[in-house]
């Protein structure tokens, strides 16, 4: 019935879609396997398997939706196909919830099965984000979309097979395993924090800078940077930081370092983890360790200083732990290499070779006969300063054949056309690229530049496989020993020559290192650090590889592992200890060790405490592979005591008494003696010998490769162009006087007993204080003729008119090669001591037992004779049996003090030519041996006097002073007193010789001093003056004054008694003016009477004054004496009425009277004036001549002064003087008319004034 309900059944339609990838960047399909960064390519298959047509259709897929996190690029999404006519509008390459993309094409359609268009493909590419963990899987799924339909969900065939799409939940996505693994960039450089940054010293700190970055494509966990403290250096306590922050050691001195430090960039501070970032702009995921170390103070210059971390860490998925990793310097372009530095001022160079097929003319990748392989060798200078003469020799490799004219020097061609043979077989001299062409002829490198040769060789033909071509060059320069090319750039495991395997064979090589845990010498108790590396040099994986090492090989017992420090590539996996034998199995635990991958074993061993300095400890390390079918082997050496990488030289000087060469703890070890280190014939260093004579030389390069030999050359402190060389040095080496030759040293030696034992034929000393004497010029002369030998007949030309260091010590090497040198002839020896302090000639003190003027001593018949003092050395003559200069308890001239200038000489046993204990003794000038002085309480004495004087003397030595006496000059005139002597208040009398007083003395000790009081008389007949009594030290051994002259002076004078003649006298009142005293004329008190001396003698209260020993008159004839009285000292108005100054003649010893008189005196006036005189003369007006005599009576009623007082106006002042000097002429005539016997009678006195009424005449200031 029409009218029923019905229903219509729609069939839904059934499509098979499935999805497949394809890995592009390797090519791999299915796509099963990827590592971060490569591009997938997605294929979506839809296909309808139902009857029914399906429209508007469409395929989405968001790239990133299963997976947890986004791991495809953001935009990287790109559609290969898409059927035509679709619509991808809306696809979005960073679209999704991830933002990672999603594809989305739309108005599609499928036709019935069995139609034309019963299947669609869409195709895309989408590219892995740079950093994914490893065994992670990237999973998709496509959806197709169809309105009202379930969606239907891709799944991959590859994965459960093929999926029904009748039954839904059974579709697979799409997935992709991802293989990825940390792996970093780590540099390493160093700077010089101290001084010239540009040259290295020892004492100078160092500081390394290691940058860590994870340049890989996995993140890392268990990031541990090891790095142990470099040889020949000290790490600075709690130097090292991460990111800036310090680090705090793990005990005193012990860097963090030294057992492996987990490391993080700052931008996470989870200990170990370390972010992947390929990125150089990206900093922030960079880890930055710094650590400081000293440079030891006993290194040499050219001491390498190489320094290398490493790097362990696990990947954050299932990657595992990586290959252990090594720092880089970045200022070089070898890789991976270790960062060095050199002490001083020189090059550092280095030189790395690879070798790669140029021409691959059969199978792929492999070495055939026939190909052609290029080698590339890159030589590099370290240093600060240029090394010069370089050259570069390399022999063509066995099993190649040179391909002609392909020597290239930085891309230019050397030696074209070579006619087919290598120019690097002969030697090619190098210069870095930086030098513009041409280059230097001699080879020259500049600081941190590099020189790059290339050369081509081909396979020859019927080389088998397997067969490891080898080649090594080797780099010469004027100023470093030779430098073998490395294989690896890694110097810490030895030059390794450059492998390449002919074949698909399989082929590994092996190395070997040591170090030092915690830095410094290998030290008996201390540990070691082994690394052994193998590479797979070959070109395919090796098989069943592991390693053993028998830590009894070669030599048991000398060390034991340190638990739990076994690793391999950084983990503890594949690794057992079964005593003695490390054992490492890479093939269990990693498989194949592919082409150019190296295994890495690190182990500790603890060293026997009881092994000795310079013992070598040898460590053999063996790899197996290919079933064990195949073996390579490896082996490392160092000494105890030693540091890895270099060698140290050690040895003793001192004074070999017995001649065997060898130390006896009762022998002089010889302190600040210079061992200098040459090396090309160019001074490299030089080390002084400590307190015990011992030296170490530390750091010295190995020179085993090349004709280049180390020397050491002994010199001795103060030593100059006229030194003689006192001793043959021994060693395992090329001996000679003073020096070692031939000196080749390993990695690792610390050689013992390069040792100097000298053997000087005796001490130029002092005869007085028994000190050797420096300065003193030692000659060898022909007794027959007294001339001396030429210089070449001595081994060392310069002990002919050697001169004596320090130590005084004297040697002569004949070789017996001149006729004026001939064997058994008598020879005589020449001491000249120094010019100055010194008496020339032999010895006075200790004479010799022969000299030119006494038969000469027969050192050939005194071996083993009565006249050798050490028997026992019976190849040798002693003179004394002390090697030492004789000491101060030896008495002078005894048989300890025996010696001889006069030798016979012989070429015999070594004995016969050398005289040995012949201590040469000189005498000093001994003029301040001893201090003296002399003094006498008095200095001024009388004839008759007794006068005393003291002597002391005292010994200034360090050395007693024998056999000397103390000398007394007196002057003569003067007589000792008998009986007045006393040394140290003991009465000694003096022996007298004439005007000499002489004390014997037979030591005077050391600051003893002794003191002489004696007296003298000066006799009668001795004359006034200064005498001058003088005493010196005289040294009999010597002859010679053994003191300055001391003196002391006494002055002889007037007996004040009998010699003087004193002055008396008395200043009075003359009241009467005759100038003499009379009754009731009293003294004036206080007037000074002064001498022509300039002595002032004050009158007492009477007048009177006295002058005791006022002149010494001459003994024959008498003396004048002159006094005058101090007129200003009288009383006011007194005037001199006597003579004044007075002069005397005296007589000596008796005393003279000198008498002034002086009183108040009457003043007589006479005014003048012009009027008086006439006009314009000098003669008085007629009316005054009548006053004249009225004047004259005047001054007869009384002594007076008459005064003359002028009062002018305009007159001249000439006319005036005149006028009073004629006047005053005139007055004197007519009082001297007056009858000398009148009573009236005294000495008139005129005195004269002038008085301007102007106040000055005219023309001077006078004027009306």
């Amino acid at each position: 019935d029409h009218e029923d309900a019905y229903g219509v059944l729609v069939e839904p339609p059934v499509i098979q879609l499935q999805k497949y990838v394809v890995n592009v960047t390797t090519g791999e399909d299915p796509g099963l396997n990827a590592t971060p960064g490569d591009t997938l390519r997605y294929r979506i298959v839809a296909t309808n398997v139902s009857d029914v047509p399906v429209y508007d259709l469409s395929v989405v897929d968001e790239v990133d939706a299963l997976n947890a996190t986004a791991l495809f690029v953001p935009g990287s999404l790109n559609i290969i196909s898409v059927p035509s006519g679709a619509d991808v509008s809306n696809t979005n390459p960073t679209g999704g919830s991830k933002g990672s993309g999603i594809l989305d094409v739309r108005n599609l359609a499928l036709d019935p099965q069995g139609g034309a268009n019963e299947m669609l493909t869409v195709e895309f590419e989408v590219t892995l984000v740079p950093v994914i963990d490893s065994g992670t899987y990237i999973y998709n799924q496509a959806q197709l979309l169809i309105t009202n339909v379930p969606a239907f969900v891709s799944d991959d065939p590859n994965v459960n097979g093929v999926d029904d799409p009748l039954v839904p939940g059974g579709e697979e996505p799409t997935q992709t395993l991802i293989d990825s693994a940390p792996w970093f960039q780590i540099y390493k450089i160093s700077d010089d924090l101290t001084g010239n940054p540009a040259e290295l010293l020892p004492g100078e700190t160092l500081r390394y800078t290691i940058t860590v970055k994870n340049i890989g494509n996995e993140n890392a966990v268990n990031a541990i940077l090891r790095d142990q403290v470099p040889a020949n250096t000290t790490y600075i306590e709690n130097s090292t930081t991460l990111n800036g922050n310090p680090v705090a050691d793990p005990a005193t001195g012990v860097s963090p370092l030294q057992n492996g430090m987990l490391i993080n960039a700052p931008e996470d501070t989870t200990a170990g983890y370390m972010r992947a970032d390929a990125d150089a702009v990206m900093t922030s995921n960079v880890a930055t360790i710094t650590f400081d170390v000293m440079i030891n103070m006993d290194v040499i210059n050219g001491t390498i200083i190489s320094n290398q971390a490493y790097l362990t860490a696990d990947g954050a998925g299932n990657s595992g732990a990586i290959e252990e990793q090594r720092s880089d310097d970045p200022n070089t372009p070898i890789p991976d290499d270790p960062t060095l530095d050199i002490v001083g001022n020189l090059p550092l160079v280095d030189a790395l070779k690879t070798v790669a097929i140029e021409t691959d003319g059969g199978s792929l990748g492999i070495v055939d006969p026939g190909d052609v392989l290029k080698y590339t060798i890159v030589v590099t200078n370290y240093g600060a300063v240029p090394a010069s003469g370089v050259r570069l020799q390399d022999m063509v490799p066995a099993d190649t054949t040179y391909v002609p004219n392909s020597v290239y020097l930085n891309d230019l061609p050397v030696g074209n056309p070579d006619g087919g043979v290598s120019p690097l077989e002969a030697g090619v001299a190098i210069s870095s690229a930086d030098l513009t062409p041409p280059v230097p002829e001699v080879g020259y490198l500049s600081p941190g530049a590099s020189a790059t040769i290339t050369f081509e060789v081909i396979v020859d033909a019927g080389t088998p496989v397997g067969t490891i071509i080898s080649n090594q060059g080797f780099v010469y320069t004027k100023e470093l020993p030779v430098e073998p090319t490395d294989a690896d750039g890694n110097d810490s495991n030895g030059d390794q020559p450059t492998l390449i395997v002919v074949g698909n064979a399989q082929a590994l090589s092996i190395t070997k290192e040591v170090s030092v845990v915690g830095g410094g010498p290998a030290l008996a108790g201390g540990q070691l650090e082994y690394v052994v590396r193998v590479t797979n040099v070959g070109l395919v994986p090796a098989a069943n590889v592991y390693i053993t090492d028998d830590l009894d090989e070669p030599v048991a017992g000398q060390m034991t592992l340190v638990p739990d420090s076994i690793t391999l590539n950084g983990a503890t996996l594949g690794v057992s200890y079964l005593e003695p034998v490390v054992t490492a199995d890479f093939w269990s635990e990693y498989g194949y060790l592919q082409p150019q991958q190296t295994a890495v074993l690190r182990f500790r061993v603890l060293l026997n405490p009881t092994l000795v300095i310079g013992t070598t400890v040898t460590n053999l390390a063996r790899v197996y592979w290919n079933n064990a079918t195949q073996m390579a082997m490896a082996s490392v050496s160092i000494d105890i005591g030693a540091t890895p990488g270099v060698a140290n030289l050690n040895g003793r000087v001192w004074h070999d008494e017995d001649f065997d060469d060898v130390f006896d703890s009762t022998e002089n070890s010889l302190a600040e003696w210079a061992v200098e280190i040459y090396f090309k014939g160019n001074l490299l260093d030089t080390v002084q010998t400590d307190v015990n004579g011992e030296y170490h030389i530390v750091g010295l390069a190995p020179n085993y490769l090349g004709p280049d030999r180390y020397e050491l050359r002994y010199v001795a402190p103060g030593a100059g162009p006229n030194t003689a060389k006192l001793g043959e040095a021994t060693s395992v080496f090329t001996n000679g006087l003073q020096y070692i030759g031939d000196i080749i040293v390993y990695a690792g030696n610390n050689l013992q007993n390069l040792n100097l034992p000298i053997d000087p034929n005796g001490v130029v000393y002092d005869s007085i204080v028994r000190a050797p004497v420096p300065g003193a010029v030692v000659a060898m002369l022909q007794a027959s003729n007294n001339q001396p030998l030429p210089s070449s007949c001595f081994d060392d030309p310069a002990q002919q008119n050697q001169v004596t260091l320090a130590d005084g010590y004297y040697k002569f090497n004949l070789n017996f090669s001149q006729p004026e040198c001939a064997v058994g002839a008598d020879y005589i020896v020449q001491v000249t001591p120094p010019t100055t302090g010194y008496i020339s000639g032999e010895s006075a003190a200790i004479p010799p037992q022969s000299n030119a003027a006494t038969p000469a001593f027969s050192v050939p018949n005194c071996l083993n004779g009565v006249e050798d003092a050490v028997p026992a050395t019976a190849d040798y003559c002693e003179v004394q049996t002390s090697a030492a200069l004789p000491p101060l308890s030896v008495v002078p001239r005894s048989a300890e003090t025996n010696y001889h200038l006069k030798l016979t000489l012989a070429n015999g046993v070594p004995g016969e030519s050398q005289l040995f204990n012949n201590h040469v003794p000189v005498d000093p000038e001994l003029g301040s041996a001893v201090s003296i002085s002399k003094v006498s309480p008095k200095v001024n004495v009388t004839r008759g006097e007794l006068v005393p004087y003291t002597i002391v003397v005292s010994n200034t030595l360090v050395v007693p002073l024998t056999d000397v006496s103390i000398v007394d000059d007196f002057p003569a005139g003067f007589k000792y007193v008998p009986g007045s002597a006393r040394v140290n208040d003991v009465q000694v009398e003096p022996r007298i010789e004439g005007l000499q007083l002489i004390w014997d003395v037979n030591s005077i000790e050391v600051e003893a001093t002794y003191t002489i009081k004696l007296l003298l008389v000066v006799g009668a007949g001795v004359q006034e003056g200064e005498y001058i009594n003088r005493a010196h030290v005289l040294s009999n051994l010597t002859n010679t004054w053994a003191s300055g002259e001391a003196n002391a002076t006494v002055r002889v004078v007037p007996d004040p008694t009998f010699d003087c003649s004193d002055v008396i006298g008395k200043v009075f009142d003359d009241k009467n003016l005759n100038g003499y005293q009379d009754e009731g004329e009293p003294g004036i008190a206080g007037a000074r009477v002064v001498t022509a001396r300039g002595l002032i003698i004050t009158s007492d209260a009477h007048g009177r004054f006295h002058v005791t020993c006022a002149v010494v008159p001459d003994e024959v004839r008498g003396s004048n004496f002159i006094l005058k009285l101090d007129e200003r000292s009288l009383p006011t108005g007194f005037r001199v009425t006597t003579e004044n100054p007075r002069v005397q003649k005296v007589t000596r010893g008796k005393a003279i009277r000198f008498n002034f008189g002086a009183t108040v005196h009457r003043v007589v006036t006479l005014d003048l004036a012009d009027g008086v005189f006439q006009p314009e003369a000098t003669e008085l007006r007629a009316q005054w001549e009548p006053r004249l005599n009225l004047l004259l009576q005047e001054l007869r009623k009384a002594p007076s002064v008459l005064r003359l007082t002028y009062l002018a106006d305009v007159e001249p002042e000439g006319l005036v003087k005149a006028r009073l000097k004629v006047l005053k002429k005139r007055i004197i005539q007519y009082w001297n008319q007056v009858d000398s016997d009148s009573p009236n009678r005294y000495e008139l006195t005129i005195e004269t004034e002038v008085f301007w009424r102007h106040g000055a005449p005219v023309g001077k200031g006078g004027g009306r």
